[in-house]
């Protein structure tokens, strides 16, 4: 709904249109979908310190894996290589990593040594069927806006 969101009010101001694309879906967290931090430790322990220690091992109960949002966003940077022009992708930061980890050609091992900040840009250039990161993390649109972008939510 956020990114959504966030993607119409820039459409608005750009006259573009807003393409939908579930590939670009947040993680699926399946019962732990709006839960507490707390709540998850309260429920699933041993789940919550494998998610801390090993993410590409965990499949959520009722939800997805590493692996299943890994094909996601695989098969639509696939069609973005076949498409030209800019396209510009408004998402969450679960997907904004693993499209850096694919970038990069690293392991879903280490998704959690991404961070992606809130608000943020990340750039790529699709060319030769190769990714290439031109900018990460990018902030400098927030300068000058109250509260602090690089903080951590809860």
């Amino acid at each position: 709904m956020r990114a959504q969101a966030t993607a119409q009010i820039i459409a608005t101001r750009l006259n573009l249109p807003v393409t939908t694309d579930h590939r670009l879906m947040e993680l699926a967290y399946g019962e732990w979908e709006g839960l507490q931090q707390a709540t998850v430790k309260q429920k699933w322990p041993e789940l919550l310190r494998q998610w801390k220690r090993n993410p590409d091992q965990v499949t959520f109960p009722g939800g997805e894996s590493l692996s299943d949002m890994q094909q996601r966003v695989q098969s639509f940077f696939e069609y973005t290589a076949g498409q030209s022009g800019t396209i510009l992708a408004i998402t969450h930061d679960g997907v904004a990593r693993m499209a850096v980890l694919e970038a990069l050609g690293q392991p879903l091992s280490a998704f959690r040594n991404i961070r992606i900040e809130n608000a943020s840009m990340t750039t790529f250039t699709l060319e030769d069927g190769k990714c290439a990161i031109d900018d990460m993390n990018d902030v400098t649109h927030l300068l000058g806006l109250a509260g602090d972008a690089s903080r951590e939510l809860l």
